[in-house]
């Protein structure tokens, strides 16, 4: 059914502004009015310009975005505002498009008696289970205003703790980009002069400009099938990595890398601690708040392991026990856990837990960025230094020549 675009005055003149659902424009200026709305423009969504549709497309909800939403309408519900009114305040700041679309949705939902959790629950791209869980813990309870601020934290730490981690990595990808171009570049317009001129020269050339010139040779050639190659791999990749099975292989090569695998490791056990810890000082029942940590926690082969261990729990085992199972959480977590299972402060405990592997994702991330300086830098020497040989050992051959 089309959607609508409408502003609107109340019975006190008031603007309003919002979408609605409707057969027909005449239809939405009816529904209106049975609000007590007096409409001032309706605009059906088709109608938006492509390019805007376009532009709203390629810019995702962010997590960022969820952290000033969630901040911004915590603030105004602990400030006695009602939920609606608040939330048609913060789609008015919210600058993307979008997103901003996205929370008029959630507030016509409200607004139709829907409540808050399950107007969220609608847009599972933008909301996670962990975020609707909390929320309908936050109604359940009366204290929204303290459930959106604590999402607030723990995402603004999941954030934090992804562009620290894209700060380290940043560095590295620019310098081995700007070699492939350079490469690229020699390749294309360089070595081809000297493919020519020592071509007419009889001298036996060195092995490194051989290897050289034959990669130049064929580049120039084919750089199409090059192209090609490279395109349909990335698509592939791609593609598996969308599957099942795909998914499921990547996400345990992640773990098992040398260099990064005990990272993604930390990184996880942290997501884990944490969003566990959340869901349970949100009096969300363990047995829900694992099946929800496992949907959210990012990695297949942990969210295994949380779905086997809340299938455990549910048998009534402890936790502790069901996790001493698996070789991918350390005793340490699972002696925490037991220890806060029966001193009844288990959301305590996992947090001290997500903190400890918190401090260890940062060091480790620290220390990645200082080793992955020199080891560029090693790898461009190398570049540099077989590129240097190939052009300068064959004029070096023809002045023994000669």
């Amino acid at each position: 059914m089309p959607r609508f675009d409408y502003q609107a005055r109340d019975k006190e003149g008031n603007l309003k502004a919002g979408t609605v659902t409707a057969a027909s424009e005449s239809a939405a200026s009816d529904l209106l009015r049975e609000k007590g709305l007096v409409p001032i423009s309706i605009v059906s969504q088709e109608q938006v310009p492509v390019f805007q549709k376009t532009v709203a497309f390629f810019k995702p909800v962010s997590a960022r975005d969820l952290v000033i939403f969630s901040r911004q309408l915590s603030t105004m519900i602990n400030a006695k505002l009602p939920i609606l009114t608040a939330l048609r305040t913060v789609a008015k700041q919210t600058e993307k498009s979008r997103f901003r679309d996205i929370i008029e949705e959630i507030a016509n939902d409200v607004e139709g008696g829907a409540a808050f959790s399950e107007a969220l629950a609608k847009h599972p791209k933008v909301f996670s289970d962990l975020y609707v869980s909390m929320i309908q813990s936050g109604e359940t309870t009366g204290r929204i205003d303290e459930a959106l601020s604590y999402l607030a934290n723990q995402l603004e730490k999941d954030y934090d703790l992804t562009k620290e981690i894209q700060s380290a990595l940043f560095y590295p990808a620019i310098v081995l980009v700007a070699l492939v171009i350079v490469a690229i570049l020699m390749f294309l317009f360089v070595m081809p002069a000297f493919v020519e001129i020592f071509s007419d020269v009889s001298v036996k050339l060195p092995l490194p400009t051989r290897m050289v010139i034959g990669v130049a040779v064929f580049f120039n050639k084919f750089w199409w099938v090059v192209l090609l190659v490279v395109i349909a791999f990335v698509w592939a990749a791609v593609a598996y990595r969308r599957t099942p099975e795909g998914k499921y292989y990547t996400d345990n090569l992640s773990l098992k890398s040398p260099v990064f695998g005990k990272l993604f490791k930390y990184i996880y056990l942290t997501r884990f601690s944490r969003n566990l810890g959340t869901l349970i000082s949100g009096e969300i029942p363990v047995v829900k708040a694992l099946e929800v940590t496992g949907e959210t926690i990012g990695n297949d082969i942990y969210k295994g392991i949380i779905i086997k261990v809340a299938k455990d729990v549910e048998k009534g085992e402890n936790i502790a026990d069901s996790l001493g199972k698996y070789e991918l959480i350390p005793p340490m977590v699972c002696q925490m856990i037991k220890v806060g299972e029966k001193a009844g402060q288990l959301d305590d405990v996992l947090q001290n837990i997500a903190r400890f592997y918190g401090r260890e994702v940062d060091h480790m991330v620290d220390n990645l960025t200082t080793l992955l300086g020199p080891v560029v830098i090693i790898i461009l020497g190398i570049g540099v230094a077989i590129m240097v040989a190939a052009v300068l050992l064959p004029i070096y051959s023809l002045v023994q020549a000669f």
